[in-house]
């Protein structure tokens, strides 16, 4: 019979939903933390490269962007 996992939320309990894994998660779950690492990653960069144009080079590209 499997545990389920407490869950705690601004001090109340909730009802378990889930329970624990048992054993390594697997090939897909590698995958998709994987791939949500590089998402996260290339959404930094892209926020790294508008500040770029808007601080250092001041090209009016963010001005450009806005629906405004």
């Amino acid at each position: 019979m499997r545990q389920s996992l407490p869950i705690s939320f601004f001090g109340l309990s909730l009802p378990a939903l889930v329970s624990p894994v048992q054993g390594a998660p697997g090939f897909l779950a590698e995958v998709h933390e994987t791939g949500g690492t590089v998402i996260l990653w290339l959404a930094g960069l892209h926020a790294l490269i508008a500040c770029w144009h808007q601080f250092v080079l001041r090209d009016g590209t963010l001005r450009r962007m806005s629906p405004v």
